[in-house]
């Protein structure tokens, strides 16, 4: 009886490599994440799919900040907006964090099930470059939409690959489907057209007519798929491309140009492919070839474009590793005993009911694995200080750290009003960024902008220019220092008649 029903459920059961990767990955990720609002942004989104579910709408204008009231806000990642709230609305800010865990797991899991899936690659081969790649993925693990960005380029790619197979052009139907979801979780779906681009680009090389006239086919119902599926029509492009040019994003680390060295997990992973790149290998598909060159340009561009080369790049590096580890048949008899020993059904029981046993424990008890650390770092919690501000200052024009107005309507659900966010572009006019930008850099004239505005408070960071010359001595005699932590200071100015913010 048991063995029977042992066998009935092993036959529901992904295969071992699979379940393994994503065990290991979220492991990995649970323990190496980033607190769950050290990323500003992780928390707007959280109140932004709230207010969707209270209102029924997305809200037209950009209702939560105090200077901009009527500004036109582009809510592009409303999808994923909403889901996350829902899961907050379920479990708190743990769910959101153990969530943001599976999903990356869940996204290196397809992706091993894709290599298993092209044959020819081993078990160990697979498990360790995607578990590889989940810890080089650490600098992307965040709440935030693009994570179902990466779990579509997955996807995505996946389809690609089955619809080689001149019997499977069926798998290209569904990729209109996944690009009305992704069109509306995440600007990402701009990647799409590189996914495209690669296997049209190998269809023509190989000559196969069918394949190409399909792939053309879908791409454009694709592109027609993006201005009708979402609410903003063709606006959601220039909303797109605002948020990849912003002011601000020159002075956020994440959006600088790559620099080896600074950090370590995309160092790692560029370094392996420099050393595993063969593109004259011929069992490496013309479509991984052109895919890899052409997202590695933008991640030299942009580091956070690393995250889409990491994730295209792993099939097409499981190959050429294969390759290597075949020039040495000692090595490869052992992969092979290894690669038959993960497919007995004793084992692929044994790595469910761990996976399910890790979920469970990470799920149920933090406090034993993580304790509140998961929630936000010491020396980046302005909680206190935005308590002290919203309790002290109401009324005030205040000038909020751009860094701290997530945490301000996470904390308000939107009722305190912000200066600036990381809405950045979609949400806030480019000169009014360029202003802030004039002030949070200390340009020659950051002064005039205060007066623009009439701020009468602020509350900024500790590190910012303003705040260290004031704690060295320098004399700003107009404003006071009314509050101060180990994160956060607040300044109220003295010589301004109090001008109230703008009413909610």
């Amino acid at each position: 009886m048991t063995d029977t029903f042992s066998t009935k459920i092993v036959r529901y059961l992904p295969p071992a490599p699979v379940m393994l990767t994503f065990a290991l990955v979220y492991v990995v990720a649970f323990v190496i994440a980033n607190p769950l609002f050290n990323d500003p942004d992780a928390a707007w989104h959280i109140i932004a799919g709230d207010t969707i579910r209270a209102t029924g709408g997305l809200p037209a204008t950009n209702l939560w900040s105090w200077i901009m009231p009527n500004q036109k806000w582009y809510l592009i990642s409303w999808l994923w907006d909403l889901m996350v709230s829902l899961i907050h609305s379920l479990g708190g800010p743990k769910a959101v964090f153990v969530s943001t865990q599976l999903l990356i797991a869940l996204t290196m899991a397809l992706i091993a099930w894709h290599m298993r899936e092209r044959g020819g690659i081993s078990s160990a081969v697979i498990v360790i470059l995607t578990v590889l790649a989940g810890f080089c993925f650490q600098r992307f693990i965040m709440s935030r939409p693009q994570l179902a960005g990466y779990l579509f380029v997955a996807i995505c790619h996946l389809r690609l690959h089955r619809s080689r197979d001149e019997n499977n052009y069926h798998h290209l139907l569904w990729l209109p489907i996944i690009m009305v979801l992704w069109v509306n979780t995440h600007g990402s779906f701009l990647a799409a057209f590189a996914l495209f681009a690669s296997y049209i680009a190998e269809a023509a090389w190989r000559r196969q007519w069918g394949w190409l006239t399909r792939l053309c086919v879908i791409g454009a119902l694709c592109a027609l798929a993006i201005p009708i599926a979402n609410p903003y029509g063709f606006d959601l492009y220039n909303a797109v491309m605002t948020s990849l040019h912003t002011v601000m994003n020159k002075h956020v680390e994440e959006w600088m140009p790559f620099t080896f060295g600074n950090n370590f997990g995309i160092s790692l992973w560029l370094v392996l492919f420099i050393l595993l790149s063969n593109f004259r290998e011929p069992t490496a598909p013309l479509a991984d070839r052109v895919l890899c060159a052409l997202c590695l340009l933008p991640m030299l561009k942009s580091t956070r474009h690393a995250s889409v080369f990491i994730l295209v790049s792993i099939p097409y590096m499981a190959i050429n590793l294969q390759c290597f580890v075949g020039y040495a048949k000692r090595w490869c008899g052992g992969l092979a005993k290894y690669a038959h020993w993960t497919e007995t059904p004793a084992l692929r029981l044994r790595i469910a009911g761990a996976t399910a046993a890790v979920i469970v424990i990470t799920v149920a008890l933090p406090g034993l694995l993580r304790n509140d650390s998961y929630l936000i770092s010491p020396w980046f919690d302005s909680r206190p200080a935005i308590a002290w501000a919203r309790d002290n200052l109401a009324g005030k024009r205040l000038l909020n750290d751009y860094n701290f107005g997530g945490m301000m309507i996470y904390r308000s659900g939107g009722t305190f009003p912000v200066f600036v966010d990381g809405r950045a572009g979609t949400a806030y006019p480019e000169d009014f960024l360029a202003d802030y930008e004039v002030f949070e850099q200390f340009y020659r004239d950051w002064a005039k902008v205060l007066d623009k505005y009439q701020v009468n408070a602020m509350l900024l960071m500790n590190s910012r220019p303003f705040v260290s010359l004031y704690a060295n001595g320098a004399r700003y005699d107009k404003w006071e220092l009314v509050y101060s932590d180990q994160v956060a200071s607040i300044f109220v100015r003295k010589d301004m008649p109090t001008a109230p913010a703008p009413a909610k």
